[in-house]
């Protein structure tokens, strides 16, 4: 049986109200885990939205040659240096570094701005499979795991996949990306969007977001689209 779409509700939860005592160990660590030469507005950009969205602290751990350029972009968040192999990139062998960071963090996201490279989807399919927190997969993070499909199946934590559609192409098979699109079989396009989505998160035991106009988020069993949003992004 199809899972039913469920619209956003009208009327979201408030955020709980923050105790007159509290302080930012109160509200939880975001690990950010990427960046590299060229690429570091991405990882920078990732930081400022979760303190944004209120995490106490926010880590960046990203390839030492991009540490400074990341830190100049905002002073609230924190960095940490990570191996770098000569195109800028995070090292393979900054696997073990990582695993100690998450240990102290509440949720981290792996792949703005990583870059792709083969030790890199090794280090993602690794990550992958022995951070036990929850883990937000996108960008290159999403391609490197691409490489390694048999990983999908082996998360050692909570995992919300963020694929735009050609990631999700990538990551599936099931759909095109669909640059260009019009009009023109919209619903017919919407289904393989919201088909490919439930696949993925059903066979995976994940949530996904599968980005685009009205994006669709399921765990497998629900669905939900958020109506929302506007091409400014384009």
């Amino acid at each position: 049986m199809t899972p039913p779409i469920h619209q956003p509700p009208s009327d979201l939860p408030r955020l709980p109200s923050r105790h007159a005592h509290a302080h930012k160990g109160d509200f939880g660590l975001a690990l950010v885990v990427g960046g590299s030469r060229g690429m570091v507005g991405a990882v920078a950009r990732a930081g400022m939205a979760a303190l944004r969205a209120g995490a106490g602290l926010v880590r960046l751990a990203v390839p030492d040659i991009c540490q400074d350029a990341v830190a100049g972009f905002e002073p609230s968040y924190m960095t940490t240096a990570l191996p770098a192999d000569e195109a800028g990139r995070i090292s393979a062998d900054a696997g073990e570094t990582i695993v100690g960071l998450s240990e102290a963090a509440t949720a981290i996201a792996c792949g703005p701005g990583l870059g792709q490279s083969d030790e890199l989807n090794q280090l993602v399919g690794w990550l992958y499979q022995n951070i036990s927190k929850p883990m937000v997969v996108d960008a290159d993070a999403l391609n490197a795991l691409a490489t390694e499909r048999e990983v999908l199946d082996r998360p050692a934590g909570p995992r919300i996949l963020t694929p735009h559609p050609g990631e999700c192409a990538r990551l599936t098979g099931s759909i095109d990306e669909g640059r260009g699109a019009r009009d023109e079989g919209r619903g017919a396009r919407d289904e393989g969007r919201r088909s490919a989505a439930i696949e993925l998160a059903g066979r995976s035991g994940v949530v996904v977001v599968l980005k685009g106009h009205r994006t669709i988020i399921t765990d497998g069993d629900s669905v939900w689209v958020n109506t929302t949003g506007n091409p400014g992004m384009a």
